[in-house]
């Protein structure tokens, strides 16, 4: 609301002498209400050059307007073709408000910018489409009032045109579409008020049904930047020495009286379904006086199905060509209207109702196909010459482009849809005669097909459903080329990539239905009675639903095939079959995994490689003790490119192709890879045939599976050993017997057979639960990229050429790390959970390309100085109670974007900290954390920071320098006070404070002009006077500039300071 107000009630600027792009007058648009001047002051020089030019019109015009094919119907009405039986449309056009009276005002409204200037609605409109009868109306549209101009109000302007549009027979037998420029549209909704109030009201004397019958056959209004909210146009008029005529009031800002008639209009047309379209400027227009300015903006002027052009008030409706977007959305609209005509009209104009003999739409329509349906495909195929709908299997794509055809083909001569043009056999003249053969002209297949060259100058509309090879789109090439530019193309396809060829293309993404949308579309097919269903079926309908993962094509197989089927196993054996990803023969499903399986064998073998792993390996948990941020997750996609890179290359290049190739989404980096469930399970299906992974729970398990002579042991990509634990309790090596022993002994651990895993060649993926790699030290294969283990690897060790990226352990026992880990030189990612660790290698710093370490460890007592040698890390989280201080070398890592110390006995933090220029996410959970450097204050880049200590007694003075800081919670306990300066923090939102011995609020805190959120917990003495009852905890939730005014409930809390201060929403004493 705020943007919107400041739209329409800014201030006019005189811009002559601005750089900014504007468009002068043209001489024609006197006829607007953009001409002004006081009587008393001189025109502009180019307002003047249009008075010379008005009046020469006005010759031509006054001699006989049947000399230029109009026929004057009335004082105000004006046909350019007479009424005939071949006229299927009323198309009325309202001029806008004039500098003086003109009778010239409904046609030069409308005359064109180009070389040779003419009426577009004689010349162009009514040539390109002689079905429809135009017609012009001419009204008292004076800005000035005098004796005799000026003197209606829009009541009576909109009465008297209706009245005389009756008369000239509009809407009697045909259709009608209202178009209006400027004011001329609100005189147009005023007309539709007055037909409306007459029929309700009954008034003796009056021809209620001619009334009722226009707005029966009203279909339409089209708005050239109509001030739907007013103009502040009106301020000019303000100033100007003349007598204001009756109309100019109702274009002001928040005038009353055009409020009323938007929400009396609007109820009206929701009750006729009247579609609406307009059009706005985005240039200024010069006015007189050196003015320059909107004259009727975006927030005044937009309404439904409302786009946006590179014009000035006056050249919305004054186009220079047939392509200029104006003209082409006006006419896209009237055949729109066309369209939904015809089809009121099957009955009587058969030949006409189907361009080609395509499947009807469903007659439920849902999600995407709902929203696409109308205006935005409209608008899209306006803006662009193709329009492209790209996505997965079964997602819906072909039902969209039906839409999008049948929608729009009767403004088109020549039409042509294939639907899987894929599969339509040969190429070159052969594929060119077979797709040629398929085109159709007004509704009816053509009985020779015409060649390219035929097609020459023509106007298309052609559909391509299923697009994959060059062929297909080095055809639409040729046709383009030929045809004439308003031709339009639409296309389906899995690939972008093959979509992104096409010239001029816009392509949509067909997401997949949400649940309530997949919901409706299941029970459509499976319940077309709609009765109420009994609990068990309810239930498997959901989960049926659910496995069915939003892909239209899937819903509706399963749903036909389960329809008045009351057999319970039934619906449970289904729901199994989706679930183990059968391949659904019985269902009818074959066809869906047949597409999938093509899809995937189209694939180079590093893609399909890719594919797998994403659907398999990289959709586990990941690090489930101890992640990253505590907790399970998945991989990240960041994560995945870090192991494809290292493993095949082009990582980046490989991925597009997948994602392009609809096999799965494209998400952030940081997000987890996300993949339709069917694919997963196709992901799942090939693993298992091609010897892709191995899971076993024991030892015994894997060696019965490797001595399998149906094994190819040198395929297996993945090993998963993951060991039950052993019900003994005591350990007679460790002398341990206690709960929870096997977490620190290894004696029982099984021992793997490593010379067998060492054969294993395209081992990339090895996680051991339980168990160990062999006797004695054991190297790890030089393959791997990932190794995840828990309470094993204890005595592992890695080979000089490993090609290791990932590395998680979790092993209590270990003490010191081996020397080769610091050679690993493809390590970008370290999580090692070792309580028994007493340091890391003095080479540590060497791992260049680490990016990632998570360290836990409660007896590291120091990190090497080699430590900040580790450039390339961009998180670090310590958790290490006995670690004391960090190295000075710390200050290295200039790539470090989060950093999390999770360190008990810290004490300090080193200078060199002021040097992280990157790091915007900091925790610093030290209790024993004394003072912050000065330093502090250089991390200008700071977005989040989280500070618990206990012995901190105060903050720095370059705190205030921390700009960009947005969130900060402070959990300080013997903090006495926050620094004068704490107000300068700008961009801070949310305000955490729990410090116990706080004794004031600096008075700065209400500078504080971005904060949302502010959490004041357990104050106490510095803040409650002695016997008072103390807060323990305060909680303001607002809107930006949360110390302005803002409503909400003022609650006291007994303190003098904090009343000043605050104005509470919650409060827990």
């Amino acid at each position: 609301m705020r943007a919107a107000f400041r739209l329409i009630t800014g201030d006019w600027k005189c811009r002559s002498d601005s750089p900014c792009e504007v468009t002068t007058m043209d001489p024609q648009s006197r006829a607007t209400m953009g001409s002004l001047r006081p009587r008393d002051h001189p025109l502009d020089p180019r307002l003047q050059g249009f008075i010379h030019y008005s009046a020469d019109c006005a010759g031509n015009f006054g001699k006989s307007f049947s000399t230029f094919g109009w026929k004057k119907m009335s004082d105000s009405v004006y046909e350019l073709n007479s009424s005939s039986a071949e006229s299927t449309l009323d198309v009325v056009f309202f001029h806008g408000l004039q500098l003086e009276h003109s009778s010239e005002a409904h046609l030069s409204t409308w005359k064109s910018r180009s070389e040779n200037p003419e009426i577009w609605l004689k010349d162009w409109l009514q040539k390109d489409d002689p079905s429809l009868r135009v017609i012009t109306v001419s009204y008292d549209a004076s800005i000035e009032k005098d004796s005799r101009n000026g003197r209606m109000d829009l009541y009576q302007v909109a009465e008297s045109l209706l009245l005389e549009l009756l008369m000239a027979g509009v809407g009697k037998v045909r259709p009608i579409i209202l178009v209006g420029h400027s004011f001329g549209g609100l005189i147009a909704k005023q007309v539709c008020l007055q037909a409306h109030r007459t029929v309700c009201l009954g008034r003796q004397g009056e021809d209620i049904q001619e009334k009722a019958t226009f707005l029966q056959n009203l279909r339409g209004l089209f708005y050239f930047g109509v001030p739907h909210r007013g103009s502040r146009f009106t301020d000019v008029v303000e100033k100007l020495n003349i007598v204001k005529g009756e109309l100019v009031d109702y274009v002001k800002v928040f005038s009353k009286n055009l409020s009323r008639l938007n929400n009396d209009f609007e109820a009206l047309r929701d009750k006729y379904k009247w579609k609406v379209a307009g059009v706005g400027e985005t240039l200024p227009t010069n006015l007189a006086n050196g003015l320059c300015d909107v004259i009727v903006d975006e927030a005044s002027a937009t309404c439904r199905n409302f786009i946006t052009v590179k014009e000035d008030h006056f050249s919305l409706c004054q186009p220079t060509g047939r392509d200029s977007t104006s003209y082409v959305y006006l006419v896209d609209f009237i055949h729109t209207i066309q369209v939904r005509v015809t089809k009121e009209r099957s009955s009587r104009e058969e030949s006409r109702a189907s361009a080609t003999n395509e499947q009807a739409l469903p007659k439920i329509q849902v999600g995407l196909l709902t929203s696409l349906e109308g205006g935005e495909i409209q608008q899209r195929l306006v803006k662009h010459q193709a329009l492209g709908f790209w996505g997965m299997v079964g997602v819906g794509k072909t039902t969209l482009c039906k839409a999008a055809f049948n929608g729009q083909w009767n403004a088109f001569p020549y039409t042509l849809f294939a639907e899987g043009v894929k599969l339509i056999p040969g190429d070159g003249e052969e594929f060119e005669e077979k797709l040629l053969s398929l085109l159709h002209y007004k509704g009816k297949k053509m009985a020779r097909a015409p060649n390219l060259v035929q097609l020459k100058g023509k106007k298309l509309l052609v559909a391509f459903d299923d697009v994959e090879k060059e062929r297909e789109i080095e055809l639409l090439r040729k046709i383009s080329h030929n045809c004439k530019e308003s031709s339009r193309f639409i296309l389906t396809s899995q690939n972008r990539q093959v979509l992104n060829k096409m010239d001029g293309i816009f392509i949509y993404e067909v997401a997949r239905l949400d649940w309530e949308d997949s919901k409706l579309l299941f029970k459509n097919h499976a319940f077309p009675d709609d009765q109420p269903l009994p609990e068990w079926q309810r239930k498997c309908m959901e989960d049926i639903v659910q496995k069915c993962g939003g892909l239209p094509l899937i819903l509706e197989v399963v749903g036909k095939y389960l329809k008045t089927c009351d057999s319970k196993d039934v619906w449970q054996q289904t729901h199994e079959l989706l679930v183990k990803a059968d391949h659904g023969k019985t269902v009818g499903l074959d066809k869906v995994w047949m597409q999938l399986k093509i899809s995937y064998d189209n694939l180079q073998n590093v893609e399909k490689q890719m594919f797998t792993e994403a659907a398999t390996i990289l959709q586990e948990r990941l690090v489930e003790l101890h992640g990253w941020r505590h907790g399970q997750r998945t991989w990240t996609l960041f994560e995945a490119k870090l192991l494809w890179g290292v493993m095949y290359g082009n990582e980046a290049l490989h991925w597009r192709t997948l994602v392009d190739l609809s096999l799965v989404s494209d998400v952030p980096e940081d997000s987890g890879i996300r993949i339709h469930e069917l694919l997963k399970h196709l992901g799942n299906s090939l693993a298992a045939t091609d010897d892709f992974r191995i899971r076993v729970d024991s030892v015994e398990d894997l060696s019965k599976v490797i001595q399998d002579g149906n094994l190819k042991i040198e395929k297996v990509h993945t090993l998963q050993v993951v060991c039950k634990k052993t019900d003994q309790r005591f350990c007679w090596k460790c002398d341990l017997f206690r709960s929870g022993w096997s977490s620190e002994c290894a004696h029982h651990f099984p021992r793997l057979p490593i010379a067998n895993i060492c054969n294993m060649e395209s081992l990339r993926f090895l996680q051991l639960v339980d168990c160990e790699l062999g006797e004695g030290k054991a190297i790890l294969p030089p393959n791997v990229v990932v190794f995840i283990s828990q309470n094993s690897g204890e005595n592992i060790s890695f080979a000089e050429s490993s090609r290791l990226v990932y590395l998680s352990m979790k092993a209590f026992k270990i003490q010191r790390l081996p020397e080769s880990l610091c050679e690993l030189s493809n390590l970008h990612c370290l999580h090692l959970e070792a309580g028994n660790l007493l340091s890391l290698p003095d080479t540590f710093g060497s791992l260049k390309k680490l990016r990632q370490l998570k360290l836990i460890g409660q007896n590291l007592k120091e990190l090497p100085a080699s430590f900040g040698g580790s450039g390339a890390l961009q998180k670090l989280h310590l958790e290490c109670d006995q670690l004391k201080c960090l190295p000075e070398t710390f200050g290295l890592l200039r790539q470090l974007q989060e950093l999390s110390l999770g360190c008990e006995t810290l004490v300090s933090l080193p200078l060199s900290i002021g040097e992280l220029e990157a790091l915007q996410d900091l925790s610093l959970r030290c209790n024993g954390l004394e003072k912050l450097p000065d330093s502090f204050g250089k991390l200008v880049g700071l977005r989040k920071l989280e500070l618990e200590s206990d012995k901190l007694l105060c903050l720095p003075e370059s705190f205030a320098n921390l700009k960009q800081l947005q969130e900060l919670s402070l959990v300080c306990r013997i903090l006495p006070w926050l620094p004068d300066s704490f107000g300068e923090l700008e961009a801070l939102q949310d305000l955490i404070l729990q410090c116990d011995n706080l004794e004031r609020l600096p008075d700065s805190l209400v500078d504080l002009q971005a904060l949302q959120k502010l959490e004041l917990k357990r104050l106490c003495s510095g803040l409650g006077d002695p016997g008072e009852r103390k807060v323990e905890y305060l909680k303001v939730i607002a809107s930006p500039g949360i110390f302005g005014p803002f409503e909400t409930v003022v609650l006291s809390c007994g303190n003098s300071e904090l009343d000043a201060y605050y104005e509470y929403s919650e409060l827990r004493v």
